[in-house]
């Protein structure tokens, strides 16, 4: 083999190393975005119910919780705002979570670098670039994902 075909080899290797990384950090980010969505979402239509249930019901509300069995301290209205309260927070946070870590763009940015790097990979088994050039066009792609490092082809724990 000469040293042209052991260059394309190892970028050819290195390019299947980093598509792997992008798609085990894709399928990680995803579900955990999936997660945060999925509890703002729910702890939000929690918290409506709760502070809508009072509002709408009013006095037969309360006295309808009572009768089955939440009286006593700290009366119903308490719990259901605390109850409320919390969900809210719950949910504040985790649509927070979710933005401050800009997850939408970093799944966005990986999946189209990680298009790029399979179609460069076929253009460099093909020989439609040179060794060179197909190296400047990879560190061109994997330009605009810093966040996502090599790692060795493991399955993906969650």
């Amino acid at each position: 083999m000469n040293t042209e075909d052991e260059l394309q080899h190892k970028l050819l290797s290195k390019i299947k190393t980093r598509r792997e990384s992008i798609n085990v950090f894709v399928r990680k980010l995803d579900r955990r975005a999936v997660r945060l969505t999925n509890l703002s979402i729910i702890c939000s239509a929690l918290t409506s119910a709760l502070t809508a249930a009072p509002a709408f019901g009013g006095g037969n509300f309360i006295e309808g919780m009572q009768q089955l069995g939440m009286s006593g301290d700290p009366p119903v209205w308490r719990v259901v705002c605390f109850l409320a309260l919390f969900l809210s927070l719950v949910a504040a946070i985790s649509t927070n979570m979710y933005k401050s870590h800009d997850m939408a763009a970093r799944i966005a940015k990986a999946q189209a670098s990680c298009v790029l790097l399979e179609g460069l990979e076929t253009s460099v088994e093909f020989g439609q670039f040179s060794v060179q050039e197909a190296m400047k066009l990879y560190a061109q792609y994997i330009a605009d994902i810093p966040f996502i490092h090599e790692v060795d082809s493991e399955p993906v724990k969650d």
